[in-house]
């Protein structure tokens, strides 16, 4: 599915470490169409099945209620993030909850610098985009910090 290969990508990984620098180079390398699969990409939620694996400190939606995953509630000598394993949830508002994993939504994020070079330079009118378009989807994103 795109996700996965979204996950393995140059992309993806200047995004999550914050690297402003190479993003910056590569975003602003994109023509029309790569901005809108760019931002189509980072911007659709992600619906887990029953065998994904879930980071803590994501972002998340279980039964339209948002939340923070936590910790996978089963204890393993192998390390976390193991696929499939209920994760804690804690829902806005305080309240906890062990979740199965197919029942999460991952919510569409990136740390609060990288939202914010990608929306500055969606202002540059030096580059082509459909700028209210892919405006729209950057600031659908929530603050991953």
């Amino acid at each position: 599915n795109d996700q996965d290969v979204w996950e393995c990508t140059a992309w993806d990984r200047c995004i999550k470490s914050g690297n402003l620098g190479v993003l910056h180079a590569m975003v602003t390398s994109l023509d029309v169409a790569g901005w809108d699969r760019f931002t189509n990409m980072l911007t659709t939620p992600v619906v887990l099945h029953d065998m994904s694996i879930v980071r803590e400190g994501v972002w998340v939606t279980v039964d339209g209620k948002m939340g923070k995953t936590g910790v996978q509630i089963e204890a393993s000598p192998f390390g976390t993030d193991r696929a499939g394993v209920p994760i804690t949830v804690e829902f806005v508002g305080g309240r906890k909850e062990v979740v199965a994993v197919g029942r999460i939504t991952v919510i569409p994020q990136a740390p609060a610098k990288v939202i914010a070079l990608l929306i500055t330079l969606a202002t540059d009118t030096d580059l082509e985009m459909d700028r209210d378009l892919v405006l729209e989807r950057l600031r659908s994103l929530e603050d991953s910090e």
